[in-house]
């Protein structure tokens, strides 16, 4: 287990790098394609799954986060944990590489960006980033950025 605490990462270590690191990215990407994610979003039985699998998770995230917060959900998909924080009246922007699914969340009524995360972060001022089921899909130099 990993600890945040003052902007520093504990209890983690980096594994190989190099050999290790071009495999990561070449399966990552494979796994990762945005025309493979449109599709999955536009069957409803992805969409359902996901909600129903994922939903103590969006009603713990959810307890961490005040009331009115500004949020940026990395990886967001259709906006299912931004439904639940609508309902604490955050303002939540959604960031996926899914045109699907960044279309669903604005028709939701959420804020959306369509952005492939491992070419650069959006550009959003303060506020509360979430991740969730998606840092996985980070390559490492992302994933380091979010971190630091």
């Amino acid at each position: 287990m990993c600890q945040l605490s003052a902007g520093k990462l504990s209890g983690w270590t980096p594994g190989p790098t190099n050999h290790m690191q071009a495999v990561e990215k070449t399966a990552a990407k494979k796994a990762n394609k945005a025309d493979l994610w449109d599709k999955l979003w536009s069957q409803s039985s992805t969409a359902d799954w996901r909600k129903h699998a994922l939903s103590s998770v969006y009603q713990r995230v959810s307890s961490l986060i005040p009331r009115g917060s500004r949020v940026l959900d990395l990886g967001g998909g259709q906006g299912d944990l931004a439904d639940v924080l609508s309902k604490k009246k955050c303002r939540v922007t959604v960031c996926d590489h899914s045109s699907v699914a960044v279309t669903e969340a604005i028709r939701r009524g959420h804020n959306g960006i369509r952005k492939d995360i491992n070419e650069g972060l959006p550009e959003v001022s303060g506020g509360w980033i979430t991740a969730t089921e998606v840092f996985e899909h980070f390559e490492e130099p992302v994933r380091n950025e979010i971190l630091s």
